[in-house]
Formats: C-alpha cells, sequence, structure tokens
C-alpha cells in the first residue's frame, strides 16, 4: 500500500473545508492538503446565502469562477442601535452576499483546489 504524505487534513469538504485549504495555499502554494468528507457527491442545498462579511472575504479569495453563476444579493443592511433595520434594495455594495447553489459552488471549489 503507498503511503501519501500530507501537510494538513481537513476533515468536511463543504462550505468551510474548501474556504480554509483555498486560504493555506494563498499563504502556501506548496502545502499538501486532503480534504476528506463523507458524501462523494453533493446535494442541491436551497435556500442558503452567505453573510455580507462572509462576502467580503469571498470576493479576497480569488475565487470569482465559483462565484459567477451565484446569484449576487443586492443592497445593503443597515443595523441601528435600537434594533431596527434598514434594507435597500439598490444599493450595490462589495459587501452584497450570495445566494449559493451550494452543488455547483461546492464542485468548483473542490476542483479549484486540486489545482
Amino acid at each position: 500500500m503507498l503511503e501519501k504524505q500530507y501537510d494538513i487534513i481537513i476533515i468536511g469538504a463543504s462550505f468551510t473545508g474548501p474556504l480554509m485549504a483555498l486560504s493555506l495555499i494563498n499563504k502556501n502554494p506548496t502545502l499538501k492538503i486532503c480534504l476528506v468528507d463523507k458524501d462523494k457527491v453533493k446535494d442541491k442545498k436551497v435556500g442558503e446565502s452567505t453573510s455580507d462579511i462572509t462576502a467580503i472575504y469571498l470576493n479576497r479569495l480569488g475565487i470569482d469562477e465559483a462565484l459567477s453563476d451565484q446569484v449576487k444579493k443586492t443592497g445593503l443592511r443597515f443595523l441601528f442601535k435600537n434594533n431596527n433595520e434598514f434594507s435597500s434594495p439598490t444599493q450595490k455594495s462589495i459587501a452584497n452576499g450570495y445566494h449559493l447553489n451550494r452543488k455547483s459552488f461546492d464542485k468548483k471549489m473542490i476542483d479549484k483546489i486540486k489545482h
């Protein structure tokens, strides 16, 4: 049996596993990372979306191709001290989140890590 050597093993290849792997690879491209997941094929998940802060992180990771077919939320949310919230459907920002098709997003993320 051949023994494989990895620098890091990440258990869970859904949303955060590939993001962690990409973050590590961006810092050190020579890392050998293994993603382990219980599912061979990801199901299509409906109704998932990212927060505004997560969207900023995703945009800075350089994964434009993985985000290109995702639906970008529009508008900014303003939260006030007295727990009132105002949402603007027309004000676009780099902080707008995404409505994710997790099946296609997860596949593109894993494919990006393989290369």
